[in-house]
């Protein structure tokens, strides 16, 4: 198990300028739950700024557990403010999942993003792992992982089929809508 900064929320991005997150999955018991958020609400600010789902990962992230993350739900004329306590959650690490084929390789490139020297490459090496979990079926831990697929693009060391791949791999699984 490994434990990771969370609220139990789920975000994704929209295509359409100046839109705000929108609530893909509220897990039940979490602090944005007991907070009052239910999915498909829509956030228009976190922490008071502007964000993406990846931005939104990275802010929780970054904040001690107990801190609170304010979020803005609701339409841009009368949101309602709520103050979500960030928590350490466990989850089991897909590295030591004993029902997942390429433990080495998933626990490699994990470690690579550890150690990255840029963030350039850890975003890569990230991208990397998710591509190997969508490869074996496990589209939920590819989706749960840090990277997001809306800001991945082809580029150094993304090859475009990659990306399309994992776009494709998203939105083809049943339930899963969360891609552009």
């Amino acid at each position: 198990m490994v434990y990771q900064n969370d609220i139990g929320l789920r975000l994704v991005d929209t295509d359409l300028e100046e839109a705000p997150l929108l609530a893909v999955t509220v897990d039940p018991g979490s602090a944005a739950a007991a907070a009052g958020v239910r999915a498909g609400d829509a956030l228009s600010a976190v922490d008071g700024a502007r964000m993406s789902a990846a931005e939104f990962v990275n802010q929780v992230t970054r904040k001690k557990p107990g801190e609170s993350v304010v979020l803005s739900v609701g339409g841009a004329a009368s949101p309602r403010r709520l103050s979500v306590p960030v928590q350490r959650r466990p989850k089991r690490a897909p590295v030591f999942d004993p029902a997942l084929a390429a433990n080495a390789l998933l626990a490699r490139l994990q470690a690579a993003a550890a150690m990255a020297s840029s963030a350039q490459e850890r975003d890569l090496l990230r991208f990397s792992t998710a591509l190997v979990l969508m490869r074996l079926g496990q589209s939920r831990a590819a989706l749960d992982s840090p990277v997001h697929p809306r800001p991945v693009t082809s580029g150094p060391g993304i090859g475009r089929g990659a990306v399309l791949y994992y776009r494709a791999a998203v939105i083809s699984r049943p339930g899963n809508r969360t891609a552009p």
